[in-house]
């Protein structure tokens, strides 16, 4: 659609469950699944639950779902396997001890490419057996939660797709769907972890939930418990920043947004940056400020930008005499655009001739085709030197203020 002489797109796209992809994404994946549990399991002692007593082991009400109404657990005591204890006791701390060293072994071994489905789905069955004595005694959220989302992702990814120790690295180069869907259901969960989080505040609060953060008694609140509790780490210089209750409210606001619409990561790249980058704050907040240590999570987070950008290719039509021209031809050092230049009719007005000029259009390897200053921001988005312009462009007008500039 044209108006003004504006090129307007909408510009929603749909990342799509079945588009044909490079495998460098899904290979962060596989790699960060198990370098993230690597992290969990060597930072934290789960053998510790070995020496508490069978009665420690009891769901507070306010975890307990009643999800049968016979059962007076969570569904999670079922999935996690955890109901065999009420039959032959909870371990004790050799036998936890054992478990978790021999988790951490042979997440090491997935990490580096063997047997890594394999080990994949005996790492994610371990870990959600392991968070399940964390969910049985104090009814907290386990740090870890987005670690086990990643690796049950990579277990129920296909065989052919992983990297592996000593697998030739030619043999893996082609696009495929079934790199990318993984991918897709990624996004979804993480999605579906955050949008739950925004949800649960307005369904125990209502929509006035940041008028009732009150950020400002949780500084104080870190503040006593690190000084006087021996707890993790709270920055006094960071927590007399956000003292404010007016400041309280904003970010309450803030969160809502990003929280609720994550879903949105699905169409929107500038709305996915958005809502990573303050998911990554909150996190880094929330642990300066009280202590409360989520930021592991991060590392999943990150897996939510299209790191298969730094593979794509595409094709470029424009004017010979352009400016975008010669930017492709200094800066695009690994020839990941190719030129097509237009040919123009010597009879052509001068008019039609500048116009020719000016134009510029983009195809990827999809076929989708971008247009003007779009079409910019992929040229952008493929050259690692151009990376700061194509930043620049998310900012909310950037694109516009360069499509007026362009004609």
């Amino acid at each position: 659609m044209k108006s003004g002489g504006l090129n307007i797109r909408n510009s929603l796209h749909w990342y799509g469950i079945l588009r044909p992809a490079p495998p460098l994404h899904f290979h962060l994946l596989q790699f960060t699944a198990f370098f993230y549990l690597i992290y969990r399991l060597a930072s934290r002692n789960y053998a510790t639950y070995g020496y508490l007593p069978d009665f420690a082991f009891i769901y507070p009400d306010r975890y307990v779902m009643h999800t049968w109404v016979f059962l007076d657990t969570p569904l999670s005591h079922w999935l996690n396997f955890h109901f065999i204890y009420n039959l032959i006791g909870y371990p004790n701390h050799n036998i936890l001890y054992c478990v978790q060293i021999g988790c951490l072994l042979i997440a090491t071994l997935g990490l580096i490419g063997v047997y890594p489905k394999l080990f994949a789905i005996l790492c994610f069955m371990i870990k959600f057996h392991l968070t399940g004595f964390v969910q049985a005694t104090n009814a907290e959220i386990d740090g870890g939660t987005l670690a086990i989302v990643a690796l049950l992702v990579v277990a129920i990814s296909p065989s052919k797709c992983f990297y592996r120790l000593g697998c030739k690295r030619m043999k893996r180069r082609y696009r495929s769907t079934d790199y990318h869907w993984p991918i897709f259901i990624l996004w979804s969960l993480v999605a579906a972890f955050y949008g739950m989080a925004g949800l649960n505040k307005i369904l125990a609060a209502g929509l006035h939930w940041p008028m009732q953060f009150k950020m400002e008694n949780l500084v104080f609140t870190g503040l006593e418990r690190s000084l006087f509790n021996a707890h993790r780490l709270v920055v006094p210089e960071f927590s007399s920043l956000l003292g404010s209750s007016n400041l309280s409210i904003l970010l309450g606001v803030l969160t809502l947004l990003f929280e609720l619409g994550f879903l949105a990561i699905h169409f929107s790249s500038s709305w996915r940056r958005f809502c990573i980058l303050s998911a990554i704050l909150l996190h880094s907040s929330v642990y300066m400020l009280a202590g409360i240590n989520f930021l592991g999570s991060s590392l999943v987070l990150l897996l939510c930008f299209d790191w298969n950008c730094l593979e794509r290719k595409g094709t470029v039509t424009v004017g010979k005499n352009s400016k975008i021209r010669l930017l492709i031809m200094r800066f695009d050092w690994f020839h990941r655009i190719l030129l097509d230049e237009t040919q123009k009719d010597t009879t052509s007005t001068q008019s039609h001739s500048l116009n020719e000029e000016r134009r510029v259009e983009f195809k990827d390897e999809n076929f989708r085709v971008y247009r003007n200053v779009d079409a910019v921001e992929q040229i952008f988005h493929r050259c690692p030197a151009l990376y700061p312009l194509a930043l620049l462009l998310k900012i909310p007008f950037a694109k516009n203020l360069c499509q007026l500039a362009m004609n």
